[in-house]
């Protein structure tokens, strides 16, 4: 499946593309502009975190059980690098590191890859019918 069409929510107020998905791995890319910048001029690390967050809960929603829906119990991101406004993002998340989404780009100079975030998550299933304790207790 690959996907370029326009995505609801947050995902779409950010720009977020997923131009591959599979049940295995998933691929998404964000153009960084204004809208993700903090006052220095460089990506909020909150506007990376929520793009591998982005990415990590689609593909766990891809491998999720009938019945169930996906949760994340854990969240934590470690960004390496500034990133600036004219980049193009990629974030990627496989089933064999399913806890790990990790976002790069090609740099222009050097054509490698310049590694700008990797997040862990600790997903899990939980069945639709669930309500956690904080539903049952105001529900």
């Amino acid at each position: 499946m690959t996907s370029t069409s326009d995505r609801s929510g947050m995902p779409g107020h950010f720009g977020i593309r997923i131009t591959g998905a599979d049940k295995d791995k998933l691929v998404g890319e964000l153009d960084v502009d204004d809208r993700h910048l903090n006052n220095s001029g460089h990506v909020h690390g909150g506007a990376l975190a929520a793009f591998a967050d982005d990415l990590g809960g689609a593909l766990a929603g891809l491998n999720v059980p009938p019945g169930f829906r996906t949760t994340t119990i854990e969240s934590k991101t470690n960004i390496f690098r500034a990133c600036v406004p004219g980049r193009r993002l990629k974030a990627t998340s496989s089933e064999r590191a399913p806890d790990l989404v990790f976002i790069n780009d090609r740099s222009r100079s050097s054509g490698r890859n310049q590694m700008y975030a990797v997040k862990r998550r600790d997903p899990a299933s939980l069945p639709i019918y669930a309500r956690s304790s904080i539903e049952r207790t105001i529900l």
